[in-house]
């Protein structure tokens, strides 16, 4: 129900009357004695002594509604302020401390053991499992302040339902009650457009012809044509009008761009596979791409829609206001609704003048302000239409209830702005808590990572035991996976963006969707902050060994863009002398380079990591028109070198190092 479970409680004494044959204070008591809420059940309880009392009934209800009224605003702001101890616990929680904890583990990982794992069991798994369950706990905090914005009208729409029966169809006001979201104002220039009118000017409600008579036709052709109409009429009105059916129902947008999404993955997400394994960068960049425009558009929509929502609730006070006075003045609803529509009531304005032409093609009240209800589609809207259509049932002086109605919607809308008011500030902080989390994450990929050294002297034994420390506390510099690290920075960012932009929706102004624009704001800064700012890092590993044949071994390799192990001699700038066929990105073992030429018997030899700069998945050396560059590192160059001794069945000749290489020239030290 849309007056939530204080309705449903009501429904069960209703059901009693109705099924039972019980008389409304037996069923009230009865109601009094099963529901599990304390209040309810001394209302309950109250309202049957009164009852059966024989006491003025309309006085009972509105004390208990002021009341009440002083018990939920009091309930309110504690929850508001429970909304901002959440709050301020999350952000130091599920951000700051997140950060803080991430940059710890980095310190050990880099001094102490790997944590490589902890940190992508914390980005994977603790983040988005934290930020999810804060999720859950917060939307039902958001249910017990009652302000969250919606769109219910089941209740409208099922009592439409309840009027189309055969019955009804010969009925005046049968005409158009099935016409919902936005049908009714379209009323006019359907009965001229299908010529059901009689010859007075009348519009007809069996669907007939100029100069047909209506019992010339069965009532269920007339049926079947209103049954096929239902059917039809949703897909002319979504053709018809593609923009208008989005900015009324933005989740809709998602049958378009869900479908855009998936052929677009399809269509990309095969160039991240390769025999090597999956290129995490690629598989990224497709994920990122489509996860923007399936949120980025629905926020868009969803923003314009709350825009118009939001002004129709505020302008929805007055209106009542308004109508109430004029009631109370002695006119009659009608007359109030035509009255009315001289005032400017903003947005409403419209469709006051639609629930007129609704009047005036024979639709009853009640029929006028349900399909109202149906085209506004707010919860606040439903509440008022369902109470007002109520009380015109038991008596045609509706001001008092107008009056309760405008009051409550009123307070609605003071507590909403408390609200936004109060949670803009944490919506600030979280913001800022994300750019400060971005900052640093970028910071310790493109500065402490990179910095790290690849080739690092180990002191003697008897430093070590003067230093009091570990050979191999030193040695671990050298050993530590960067291109891991960064994968791991930059993926917890961008997760941390899509969850706090959610997380900042709900806070600031109540549900999920509202944060698909902050999510998409966030995540697009994180990404272009990312493409711009972060370059690639890699890691090699050579060591001390013997020719195979006429080629070398690197023993590990991390690449975080994909790249080549290029081998030179003698320097670092030295002749290059071999490159390895293209790696992916991601971490290679045991890389063999096929050597050109030799020098010595023993050689010292560099191996340099080079990024695919024109991404031809070919090496382009120092002669090339456009030469592939070098990773960046804590030398300029991402290098480890390494002395090789040339095997007894190497078939490479030996050159002095004076001698011209097919790889001329030095590559420039740096990208």
């Amino acid at each position: 129900a849309v007056y939530g479970h204080g309705a449903d409680e009501i429904s069960v004494a209703v059901r009693e009357m109705s099924l039972f044959g019980r008389d409304i204070i037996t069923a009230v008591r009865h109601v009094s004695e099963r529901t599990p809420s304390e209040q309810f059940r001394t209302f309950s309880e109250n309202l049957a002594s009164v009852l059966q009392s024989g006491q003025d009934l309309s006085g009972f209800l509105r004390e208990q509604y002021d009341r009440y009224s002083e018990q939920a605003q009091e309930r309110q702001d504690e929850l508001l302020e429970l909304l901002a101890t959440i709050a301020e616990a999350y952000v130091t929680v599920l951000v700051a401390g997140t950060l803080f904890l991430m940059t710890i583990l980095l310190v050990f990982g880099l001094t102490t053991t790997q944590t490589i794992n902890f940190l992508r069991l914390l980005a994977y798994l603790l983040i988005p499992l934290g930020n999810l369950l804060f999720i859950v706990y917060l939307d039902g905090k958001l249910d017990m302040l009652g302000v969250a914005r919606g769109s219910d009208t089941g209740p409208l729409e099922a009592a439409v339902d309840d009027d189309r029966v055969p019955d009804d169809v010969g009925r005046r006001s049968a005409g158009t009650p099935h016409l919902s979201a936005g049908d009714a104002a379209d009323t006019a220039e359907a009965v001229e457009g299908t010529g059901t009118v009689d010859s007075a000017g009348v519009a007809r409600s069996d669907g007939g012809s100029p100069g047909v008579d209506a019992t010339t036709r069965p009532a269920a052709d007339s049926r079947e044509r209103l049954l096929l109409y239902d059917r039809l009429v949703s897909v002319k009105r979504v053709l018809g009008d593609p923009v208008r059916t989005v900015l009324w129902n933005p989740t809709r947008i998602l049958y378009l761009t869900v479908p855009l999404a998936l052929v677009w993955l399809a269509l990309r997400a095969p160039d991240a596979v390769s025999p090597a394994g999956i290129e995490a960068r690629i598989l990224d960049d497709v994920l990122i791409r489509a996860f923007l425009l399936v949120v980025g558009s629905f926020a868009v929509v969803w923003e314009v829609y709350s825009r118009r929502v939001r002004r129709m609730e505020q302008a929805l006070p007055e209106l009542l206001g308004r109508l109430a006075s004029l009631n109370q003045a002695g006119m009659s609803v009608v007359e109030s609704i035509e009255r009315v529509r001289e005032s400017d009531l903003g947005l409403l304005s419209v469709e006051v003048d639609r629930v007129w032409r609704d009047l005036e093609y024979g639709a009853t009240v009640d029929d006028a302000l349900r399909r109202f209800g149906l085209r506004v589609r707010t919860t606040a809207t439903t509440r008022v239409v369902t109470l007002l259509t109520n009380a015109l049932r038991a008596s045609g002086n509706v001001a008092p209830v107008l009056r309760i109605a405008a009051e409550q919607a009123e307070a609605e809308l003071k507590l909403r702005r408390r609200r936004r008011q109060q949670m803009f500030t944490y919506l600030v902080v979280i913001y800022i808590s994300f750019l400060v989390f971005l900052v640093i994450i970028v910071a310790v990929q493109e500065v402490l990572v990179p910095s790290l050294p690849t080739d690092v002297p180990v002191p003697s034994a008897d430093d070590t035991r003067r230093l009091g420390v570990n050979a191999g506390q030193f040695a671990r510099f050298a050993e530590v996976d960067k291109a891991a690290y960064t994968l791991v920075f930059f993926h917890t960012a961008l997760i941390q963006a899509v969850l706090s932009g959610f997380v900042a929706g709900q806070l600031g102004e109540g549900s999920l969707k509202d944060g698909a624009k902050h999510a998409t704001v966030m995540l697009g800064v994180a990404y272009v902050a990312f493409l711009l700012l972060s370059s690639p890092v890699g890691t090699v590993t050579f060591t001390e060994q013997t020719m195979d044949g006429d080629a070398v071994v690197v023993d590990s390799v991390s690449l975080s863009e994909g790249g080549y192990v290029v081998v030179r001699q003698q320097t670092q700038d030295g002749t290059v002398v071999g490159h390895s066929q293209y790696l992916e990105a991601g971490t290679h073992r045991d890389v063999r380079v096929e050597l050109d030429d030799t020098y010595a018997d023993e050689m010292e030899l560099f191996a340099v990591a080079y990024v695919d700069s024109d991404g031809d998945a070919a090496f382009d050396g120092p002669g090339a028109t456009e030469p592939d560059s070098p990773y960046a590192g804590a030398d300029s160059r991402v290098i480890d070198r390494a002395t090789v001794y040339r095997g007894s069945d190497t078939a490479v000749s030996i050159r002095s190092p004076g001698v011209s290489s097919p790889f001329p020239g030095p590559v420039l030290a740096g990208r």
